[in-house]
């Protein structure tokens, strides 16, 4: 418990401005981190039970860069995800650089629970919105491949969406957070070489290492910014915020997902992403501005985390509260 006390930050709210703790990576790489993890590891047992039979993995899902976080089980599986071997979408959300933009399908339970391959891609409005883009861009391949019967050749189409995901995986994400050398090391002439990519088999050991799963990967905690504008008019903590960390009146609403999403939440990417033209600065608002449109960038990647994971609402986590505490209990299963 000390040790994880010992790795939170200071609390320091949510901001625009130019922050010490940034890195040079910009800040949606950390939620497509966590996207990646949720395509990569799934174990829901305590103890890190692990099971031998790699063709079960009915429940557990494939370790591999597969998108089951996002097809689930398939349209004969889970039609309930589909229409017309299209992804149902759910309403539109609006305030961000997107006017098409539209939140996960949901049911009509209250709260208003996602429909979708793996739902704790819910846990927040950013990862929400980006598996939103997936089941959009699914549905793009659909319509842009007319040749491809997709009740006959469903197969066919998942292969392109895949091979598009993988490409950004091995040649933008990677290289914003693994040293250059040891890229280099995975290549033969220029390219990523198939064959020194396969460290992991899954066929032989269908989980993940522990040492990755619940060691190297959680380096994304670190990178987790204590808020984010989402918005010219949105400027969120990563949770609600009470009286007592943020006076006076505290902050009624974060990013906490599992729950329709609000309908003004719609991100401008160009404040998370590189995608395009966004000053460092201030555009020539005054630094106050809540219309500038500054590029937020993740932190560093360090051993320290913002506050607010320190103190987890009891909907996100509880028995410890403190997101660092529970990665060192974790990984001493």
């Amino acid at each position: 418990m000390t040790l994880g006390n010992l790795m939170t930050s200071t609390f320091d709210p949510p901001k625009d401005g130019p922050d010490a703790e940034e890195s040079g990576i910009p800040a949606l790489y950390t939620y497509f981190g966590q996207f990646i993890d949720h395509d990569v590891t799934f174990d829901p047992m305590s103890s890190l039970i692990k099971h031998t039979d790699p063709d079960a993995l009915t429940d557990f899902r494939t370790p591999a860069f597969d998108l089951d976080n996002v097809y689930g089980r398939g349209p004969d599986d889970q039609p309930y995800l589909y229409e017309d071997r299209t992804f149902l979408l759910g309403d539109k959300i609006g305030g961000g650089s997107d006017p098409n933009a539209r939140d996960v399908p949901r049911n009509n339970a209250n709260p208003r629970r996602a429909l979708i391959g793996d739902p704790r891609n819910d846990e927040n409005s950013i990862v929400s919105q980006l598996q939103g883009l997936f089941l959009r861009f699914h549905n793009r391949t659909v319509r842009d491949h007319p040749e491809i019967n997709p009740h006959t050749d469903f197969d066919k189409l998942q292969k392109i969406v895949r091979f598009h995901y993988q490409f950004v995986v091995l040649n933008d994400f990677l290289p914003r957070i693994v040293h250059s050398g040891v890229l280099a090391n995975l290549k033969t002439g220029g390219h990523f070489d198939r064959h020194k990519l396969e460290f992991f088999h899954w066929k032989h050991e269908p989980f993940m290492p522990v040492e990755f799963s619940v060691a190297a990967y959680r380096l994304g905690h670190s990178m987790i910014r204590p808020g984010y504008r989402l918005n010219d008019a949105v400027l969120l903590p990563i949770f609600p915020v009470s009286k007592t960390m943020f006076p006076p009146n505290g902050i009624p609403v974060g990013l906490t997902g599992f729950q329709a999403m609000d309908p003004g939440f719609g991100i401008d990417w160009g404040r998370l992403i590189d995608v395009d033209t966004r000053s460092y600065g201030i555009d020539n608002q005054p630094p106050d501005s809540p219309t500038q449109k500054r590029l937020q960038f993740a932190y560093r990647i360090d051993t320290s985390l913002v506050t607010p994971l320190s103190d987890l609402p009891p909907s996100v986590a509880t028995n410890p509260p403190s997101l660092p505490q529970r990665n060192l209990l974790r990984s001493l299963e």
